[in-house]
Order: C-alpha cells, then structure tokens, then sequence
C-alpha cells in the first residue's frame, strides 16, 4: 500500500556511527535522525549505499560503498525531501608508518622519539614502540616514549607502529641499536 506523501516529512541526519570507516566501503554504519519512513534510498559521498534497512523513523542501518579519504556527506532520502549529514562520518585507511625513529639509552629503559604520521583521514589515537630483541612494548600519544623493563648492556632497537580508528600502520623502519 502506497503512503500519501502528506504523511511523511522530510528527514533529518544528526549522527552517523561509526564516524570513521575503510575508503574501501563495506561497513555498515548506523545513521540517527528523524523522518526515516519511505526511505527512498542512501547515499554516502554522492554514492549509494547497499543493504539500506529501516530500522524505524530514527535509525537507519546501511553498507558503505567505496570513497576518497576524507569527509564524506551522508543524505537520506524520502518521500517528503532529503537531508544531508555534513561533517559526520569521514573515509580513512591505517595511519602511515612514524618515520625518523631514534632511541637513546637510559638506566634500564630508553627513551625513543619519532616523527608523527599522516592519519589518513583518522586522527592517530596512540603509538605503540616495541624493543628488540625481547619485545618489550610501550604506548603513548607521541611522538616520545619511554620504553621500561630493558636489561642494561644489552643492545635493543626499537619500532613504532600508529593507530587509529581503521587500524595500526606497518611498523616503522627499526632505529639505531643502543644499549638499554
């Protein structure tokens, strides 16, 4: 049964979750609003999206398609107009490796400073370095860590690896051996 068009209004989009997805599209995101009855169709970055479901007049589940890193706008559609979520959601991939990795030894630990990657697309939420040998790990914010638990006399290097919200980078290229 067909709804007169009277009885719909037009959307609105307030929230998109999650705000950061892959730019290889696939994952469902979760689109919060009002006016979600006869949805007409999705789209994200001007593409469609797949698997639109109506949850109910505030929600709506849908797959992304495939996009260019960065802000991508989100516009539903109904019978009665269309919305559109700017600023929302946001295409990433993995942050590049930290580059410029260098280690000095202290008492039992040392202190490794690095040059912060791009996020692509995703802020960088934490780095963590890792010791070799013996894999001792530290998290921080950046771009200088303190790595505890090292054996004096022993020769370590270290690695640093980023996060953000798609994931972690490759880990860097290894610093200089020092001693811990």
């Amino acid at each position: 049964m067909a709804f007169p068009p009277w009885r719909f209004f037009a959307p609105t989009v307030t929230a998109v979750s999650p705000t950061y997805a892959t730019a290889a599209g696939g994952t469902t995101i979760t689109i919060t609003g009002t006016g979600f009855a006869g949805v007409l169709g999705v789209t994200v970055g001007g593409v469609a999206a797949t698997n639109v479901t109506v949850v109910n007049g505030t929600t709506i589940t849908a797959r992304t398609p495939a996009g260019a890193i960065g802000t991508a706008d989100v516009v539903v559609t109904n019978l009665a107009g269309a919305a559109t979520g700017s600023n929302l959601f946001n295409y990433a991939r993995v942050p590049d490796a930290p580059t410029n990795v260098v280690a000095i030894g202290r008492d039992k630990s040392a202190s490794v400073s690095f040059t912060l990657p791009s996020g692509n697309g995703a802020p960088v939420t934490s780095y963590t370095v890792t010791s070799s040998p013996g894999n001792f790990t530290a998290t921080g914010s950046g771009p200088s860590i303190l790595v505890t638990g090292l054996t004096n006399g022993v020769s370590y290097t270290f690695t640093v690896r980023a996060t953000n919200a798609i994931g972690n980078s490759s880990a860097s290229i290894a610093s200089a051996g020092v001693p811990g």
